[in-house]
């Protein structure tokens, strides 16, 4: 014999049931989108990355902007070394040199230059 609750209980198990695959697909589509944003981006910065590595590497400035605020980032070639000059608020400094070889200073740039990614700059 079937009560009147337990076909309410059949009825409920269900529509549960028919209700799963829907918030499944929900979920997934949730997730690709995610995935997507995620991937622009990694793209955008990946493609940032590689603007700085080449301003850099070819003697180059790189130009930060937030807002108003502006700073450059240039390895300086200094005979057979170099030194990496950082501009804030106008003013120029050198924060790293090396007496041969460029190493040091574009593992300065790559650090600063993440930094301030980081703080939402958009770096050129």
């Amino acid at each position: 014999m079937v009560s009147c609750s337990t076909a309410k209980k059949k009825d409920a198990e269900s529509s549960s049931s028919q209700s799963q695959p829907a918030a499944k697909l929900v979920a997934e589509k949730d997730a690709h989108v995610k995935s997507s944003k995620k991937k622009t981006k990694e793209a955008a910065v990946a493609a940032s990355d590689s603007k700085a590595a080449s301003a850099h590497a070819s003697g180059g400035a790189l130009h930060c902007k937030s807002g108003s605020d502006e700073r450059m980032l240039e390895v300086v070639a200094e005979g057979p070394g170099c030194k990496m000059m950082y501009t804030k608020g106008g003013e120029a400094s050198s924060v790293a040199t090396a007496k041969s070889g460029t190493t040091h200073c574009q593992e300065v740039f790559d650090r600063i230059h993440n930094k301030l990614q980081g703080a939402g700059y958009t770096c050129q």
